[in-house]
């Protein structure tokens, strides 16, 4: 057997790539970036890292999401220089005429008897005294009354320009070139949680890597039917051992334009609920249309509100119709009866 998971043309060592599932478990089931100002690269995932690490680190586990051991949830998004890649900025706004940062607020001044609106400046005389309005000579002695201040205006101190919205630029503090915000790069950073096939590597000790070990769909993340089964057995003897409580949620999916049911509406269909359920609930397929997410440690009322907010969604989306309802399992009754119930209503809507 091969010591590496191939993914054409990169590689990574098998056991390279089970010490970072078990990383990741270490971490609580997902492990997130940590922000580092010292280090080159603005966050590292483990302290000591050095930027070629952390490249590594987030090559190899792009690999393992490929391969559906982990997951990857958004977690920011960094900004950098574009020349250096640095993210070391000073970002501030500037004067669109000369981009100086010296810039200073002063208010605007509306005169009710003419309509002139304009920066404090414009209107010669003292606020005590009554300014005087350039546009018709009147003046300026109750606020309220014959003027109001609308709003606030910027004015550069070295071409003394007015202006209201000043566009943004950032100085890159490691190379010392100056960017207008719109041509700064963004990255955008990621989390790492363990999928359902990771979690079963850990179990076994070793990674999966026949097609008929897998315990997920091919071309979906969800589990297939028998591990599903083998999930929930398991789970419902821990609860009903331990006396905590276990539901489900059970989905049946129909589209209403037949020919439409692909793999990539079906797609869009699940990653919707990974992104809504936590890291701990297992997503599998039941049967042909139907899918169950485990919600361990989840009390009836709080799986009726994961609920209502899936459903909620769900009726955002057209040409698709979902059903769907809360399965509270019973210690003195068989999940797989508790199941069945639950299809057998569905199925009648």
């Amino acid at each position: 057997m091969s010591t590496e998971v191939e993914v054409n043309p990169k590689r990574i060592p098998r056991a390279v790539a089970f010490n970072m599932l078990q990383k990741v478990a270490a971490g609580g089931a997902m492990l997130s970036p940590q922000w580092e100002p010292a280090s080159s690269h603005g966050y590292v995932f483990e302290q000591g890292q050095d930027v070629d690490d952390v490249k590594l680190f987030e090559r190899y586990a792009q690999i393992l999401v490929r391969h559906d051991y982990l997951e990857q949830r958004f977690f920011d998004r960094i900004t950098r220089c574009p020349a250096c890649a640095s993210q070391h900025l000073n970002l501030r706004e500037v004067c669109p005429q000369c981009s100086s940062a010296q810039l200073s607020s002063e208010a605007l001044l509306h005169h009710f008897r003419c309509g002139y609106v304009g920066p404090s400046h414009h209107f010669s005389g003292k606020a005590k005294d009554g300014r005087v309005c350039p546009k018709c000579a009147g003046r300026l002695e109750n606020l309220g009354v014959d003027h109001d201040i609308p709003g606030q205006s910027l004015k550069c101190g070295p071409c003394q320009a007015s202006f209201q919205q000043p566009p943004v630029s950032g100085i890159c503090l490691s190379c010392g070139l100056e960017t207008p915000s719109d041509r700064l790069v963004s990255e955008d950073i990621y989390s790492f949680c363990l999928a359902p096939l990771g979690r079963e590597a850990l179990r076994q000790g070793r990674l999966i890597s026949q097609r008929k070990e897998r315990v997920v769909e091919e071309g979906l993340p969800v589990l297939r039917s028998e591990v599903l089964q083998n999930f929930l057995f398991e789970e419902h003897k821990r609860a009903t051992r331990y006396g905590t409580p276990f539901t489900a949620l059970i989905f049946d999916i129909r589209y209403l334009d037949e020919a439409k049911l692909n793999l990539e509406r079906e797609r869009e269909i699940v990653g919707t609920l990974r992104a809504m359920l936590r890291n701990v609930d297992l997503l599998g397929r039941h049967r042909s249309g139907m899918l169950i997410a485990s919600l361990p440690m989840t009390p009836r009322e709080m799986a009726n509100e994961v609920l209502q907010r899936l459903v909620a969604h769900f009726e955002q989306l057209t040409g698709v119709q979902v059903n769907a309802q809360v399965l509270l399992f019973d210690a003195q009754v068989p999940f797989e009866q508790t199941i069945q119930a639950a299809v057998l209503k569905l199925r009648s809507f």
